[in-house]
């Protein structure tokens, strides 16, 4: 909101998970937006669009959305606002909405797909894209592969070697590098646990644990 001049933007969050329904969902968020008292409401290029579908088709057009809110205008009572695709001009560092854009001149986008793609993956992200900030907190919530934990888990009878292959990979991540390696043990594990929460064919052939987890500090 420090990006917005004062006193020009309020900030409201909206627990509310994506259908990705299209144009429905659209209709859908125009009520209640409108039953927060919402007056006028922003409807974009492919609207809670779901994507393409396995022939590699958009399921809805660009503007669908846009046109079912405006069909149910009278009903629903809440002004929409078109919204058409924006593209970045670098020649200019704007933006303009893509049907205004003059023949010929240069523009650059970076699509949804191409977004989570460079989060995945670590490649960085232009700040004509986005501000700083926002991306950094993207990068926070969305780290790459090579940064995210993950658990191995090994389970078998007694004296299978499920002890040596724990320390053996614990070796191996360490040495590696790049990540804080713990080794949870089942003989450690389990006198923290209510024995009263196995049962007595659990507990007269007990199965030995290991995790290895790795947690990034």
């Amino acid at each position: 909101m420090a990006k917005y001049p004062n006193g020009m933007g309020h900030l409201a969050l909206l627990p509310l998970a994506m259908r990705m329904a299209g144009p429905r969902e659209a209709v859908w968020h125009a009520i209640i937006r409108k039953n927060f008292g919402v007056t006028h409401f922003i409807v974009g290029r492919d609207h809670a669009g779901p994507g393409k579908n396995s022939q590699g088709k958009d399921f809805y057009g660009p503007y669908d959305a846009q046109d079912l809110v405006t069909k149910y205008h009278e009903e629903l009572q809440i002004e929409m606002v078109p919204f058409q695709m924006m593209t970045y001009l670098p020649s200019s560092d704007e933006y303009q909405p893509i049907d205004q854009v003059p023949k010929g001149v240069q523009t650059l986008d970076i699509s949804g797909t191409e977004l989570r793609r460079r989060l995945k993956t670590g490649a960085p992200i232009p700040d004509w894209f986005s501000y700083d900030a926002v991306v950094k907190t993207l990068r926070e919530s969305y780290p790459p592969r090579s940064k995210q934990g993950f658990v191995v888990f090994l389970t078998g009878y007694h004296n299978s070697g499920k002890d040596t292959i724990a320390k053996a990979l614990q070796v191996i991540l360490n040495q590696q590098g790049g990540r804080s390696v713990s080794l949870l043990l089942g003989d450690g594990v389990r006198p923290d646990l209510d024995a009263r929460a196995y049962s007595p064919l659990i507990l007269i052939s007990p199965l030995l644990m290991y995790y290895i987890l790795t947690c990034i500090r």
